[in-house]
């Protein structure tokens, strides 16, 4: 993992081999990072996508074996339990030029990964919503 940083943003730079939640929760962690919007591009292997079920509350998952090329990887940094938490949702695209998207639960950089990371001005914290059974944002703590 290679990033370098400036006024305004995180650069962040996955080889492969490198996980990609890993990778971006690495980082938070070093920068102190409490609140940031993710974007990425590049090339995954061994994706694992979920689907969450509003009637049942839980997430579908399936994996993805092979290459795909990273479309549009997007989502945010926040804290659940004052530890950086990341959640993205993605699009990929194979071989077949066929395009996959979904909850982006876990996946490796086969070739490159490119990230900016655009932190907050203030903490975002994460609090368990019964109704959903997730942790959404607390825009009250």
């Amino acid at each position: 993992m290679k990033y370098k940083t400036n006024a305004t943003a995180l650069y962040l730079s996955l080889s492969p081999g490198e996980e990609i939640i890993t990778c971006l929760s690495d980082l938070a962690r070093r920068e102190g990072l409490e609140a940031a919007w993710v974007v990425g591009i590049g090339v995954a292997k061994d994706l694992e996508l979920g689907f969450y079920r509003g009637q049942s509350q839980d997430y579908l998952t399936r994996r993805f074996a092979g290459d795909y090329e990273i479309l549009s990887l997007t989502g945010n940094l926040s804290l659940k339990d004052k530890v950086p938490m990341v959640h993205l949702h993605g699009s990929f695209s194979g071989e077949d030029f066929g395009v996959i998207g979904g909850h982006f639960m876990a996946g490796t950089i086969s070739a490159a990964g490119e990230f900016w990371v655009y932190p907050g001005s203030e903490p975002l914290h994460r609090a368990f919503a019964p109704s959903l059974n997730l942790h959404v944002w607390d825009l009250e703590s």
